[in-house]
């Protein structure tokens, strides 16, 4: 009797290692547009994620995600988890039926309109946002003061211009003049442009491509047209940094920017926000009587694949995840999750906590970006649209009425919604 018991407790003794070894882990596939350092910053949180599930993360990079993620999707083997870049892009793959519910809005805020497309429905999670209606300079230089669009322009600035910005070369065209269209005509007015409800050809539309061409034309005077066209969005704000002259002195650029300025470069000196460069908000114009909501982007994480484990990531992204993303020294992203306090730990950190405070505002005085909000067709249509008008600004009237083709005849839904 005793020897039997030995032999069945030797048994399972030899079993037992099989029996308490976690099962293999499950791997999820995400695509998403950052590369280079972005990708790196990322992927802390991805190892974040992995460390505490156990699920594996197999990330693709890359600046093509538009037509690598449609090609996946047309093909029938989507990732289980996409991060696109606009309302648009998760419009299109909504109305084709890919993408798995998230539950409803939990309030009605400017965000969730953004993640339910002004449905009430959640289909996305913010990963991350950026303001875009501020003016860069040198802080250690000048303390520009502008009440009014007229004071800044009569100042005849220098601008750092550059529209370079592949695979969408000509964006930071049309983030001027939506920028103008806002400030000049309000709310309700580029409300209605973005939605497809005003045609390209209106005059309050027409006005705001001819005051950026007034722009334009001053900051390129020196070297023309074509140092704009051929200088990458990336680059241009190094201008403002040159020695012993600076080549030009303020920046229309979103909050990401200033990763950009911050970023080690050969043989400098290091930069620090609210040290070397600051900003200012994009001011309005004198006819209106006080200043207009400030336009925001986003980038939208959403499901196709529907497995527990995409799901939990998913469940990560929208709230853990964030906040280390947000919190590493070096990181450039900012979350509609994290308050101002969240940003301490970045180098320019006081600059972060004011961008974060707009970011969050929940007064009404928030828009999204327009051309994120249009038709791909449209939005492709805009960039080479400000591309044409930079090389020749005579042909206005010929490109607003190109445009208003194309608006006629996307065949693709509009937005909903474009302000909150």
């Amino acid at each position: 009797m005793m020897r039997g018991s030995s032999w069945l407790l030797a048994v399972v003794l030899l079993l037992l290692p099989a029996c308490t070894t976690p099962p293999e882990r499950s791997t999820i596939t995400v695509l998403a547009s950052w590369t280079g350092q972005e990708a790196e910053q990322f992927q802390v949180v991805l190892d974040a994620f992995t460390e505490r599930t156990g699920i594996r993360v197999d990330y693709q990079g890359t600046r093509a995600l538009e037509q690598v993620l449609l090609a996946d999707v047309q093909k029938g083997a989507p990732p289980d988890v996409a991060i696109v870049p606009s309302p648009a892009e998760l419009q299109r793959y909504v109305d084709a039926d890919v993408l798995r519910p998230l539950g409803s809005a939990a309030r009605p805020t400017f965000w969730d309109q953004v993640q339910g497309l002004g449905t009430g429905v959640r289909r996305a999670v913010v990963v991350k946002a950026d303001l875009k209606s501020i003016v860069w300079y040198r802080s250690d230089l000048e303390q520009p003061q502008f009440r009014t669009w007229q004071e800044m322009h009569s100042r005849r600035a220098d601008w750092c211009l550059g529209m370079g910005a592949p695979p969408l070369t000509g964006w930071p065209g049309t983030d001027w003049i939506e920028d103008l269209m806002l400030q000049r005509y309000g709310k309700a007015d580029y409300e209605q442009w973005a939605t497809g409800e005003m045609p390209w050809t209106d005059d309050r539309v027409r006005s705001s491509w001819q005051a950026w061409g007034e722009l334009v034309a001053a900051s390129t005077a020196a070297d023309g047209p074509a140092a704009a066209l051929l200088t990458d969005f990336g680059d241009a704000g190094s201008g403002m940094f040159e020695q012993p002259q600076q080549r030009c002195s303020l920046d229309h650029a979103g909050s990401f920017v200033k990763s950009i300025y911050q970023a080690p470069q050969p043989g400098a000196p290091p930069r620090e926000a609210g040290r070397h460069f600051d900003f200012f908000p994009f001011p309005p114009f004198a006819e209106q009587p006080e200043r207009q909501p400030s336009i925001v982007s986003g980038d939208l994480a959403v499901l196709f694949g529907d497995s527990a484990p995409a799901r939990e990531f998913l469940d990560f992204l929208d709230g853990d995840g964030q906040r280390l993303w947000v919190g590493q020294p070096g990181s450039g992203v900012y979350s509609i999750d994290v308050g101002p306090e969240g940003y301490a730990a970045r180098p320019g950190g006081e600059i972060d906590s004011r961008i974060a405070e707009e970011i969050r505002r929940e007064d009404g005085r928030l828009c999204f970006d327009a051309s994120d909000l249009m038709p791909a067709v449209m939005r492709n249509a805009f960039h080479r649209g400000v591309l044409e008008y930079i090389a020749a600004p005579e042909r206005l009237r010929e490109i607003l009425e190109q445009l208003e083709a194309v608006h006629r005849t996307t065949g693709e839904p509009w937005a909903r919604f474009a302000c909150g």
